[in-house]
């Protein structure tokens, strides 16, 4: 059963992988002059927050585990290893405190150049979409939220207003890297 195994990653018991996206060849900035690392094949992991659970304001013993997803180097597929997490805090923005799942729910499957080894982009639920840097893998920025021009329209953005709820809006479209 176990011959078709390539390599594995033990999780912990609270996560799991839902989507996978691998991105290969990313050359890796700053080791452009050594040797070794110049590039590497990562792999892109959302754990899905599941169990039809709902975010509230409930004490935090008593909340679900909040699913993230994750960055693997898997260039030497028999031992993948872990690079980086990916993260959105509940607050600014009182995501729990809006009902509805919080966490991350899956990875994008297909990244085009010019964004390709560059961007993980996620679907975070009642977060929204989640556009992170990964230009550096060992130091990945972002979490920034991405509004589509129809979110922006229905929230008010584009019309000068705020959310309904009064709250300003916790980001706007991302740069492209360059």
């Amino acid at each position: 059963m176990l011959a078709p195994q390539v390599g594995y990653v033990v999780m912990s018991p609270d996560q799991g992988a839902h989507t996978t996206m691998p991105m290969y060849g990313v050359p890796i900035s700053g080791f452009q002059g050594h040797s070794v690392l110049k590039t590497r094949d990562l792999l892109v992991v959302a754990s899905e927050q599941g169990e039809g659970t709902t975010a509230s304001r409930a004490p935090v013993e008593n909340r679900p585990a909040p699913h993230l997803g994750f960055l693997l180097d898997i260039t030497n597929e028999p031992t993948p290893w872990p690079l980086a997490t990916f993260h959105v805090p509940e607050n600014p923005g009182d995501f729990c405190g809006r009902g509805g799942r919080f966490g991350a729910h899956a990875g994008t499957g297909v990244v085009l150049s010019p964004y390709y080894g560059k961007l993980a982009i996620f679907s975070w639920f009642n977060a929204g979409t989640r556009v992170f840097d990964i230009r550096n893998p060992f130091a990945v920025q972002g979490g920034r939220l991405f509004h589509s021009r129809a979110e922006q329209e229905h929230h008010g953005f584009l019309r000068g207003r705020h959310q309904p709820s009064g709250r300003r809006s916790q980001g706007s479209r991302p740069r492209a890297p360059r």
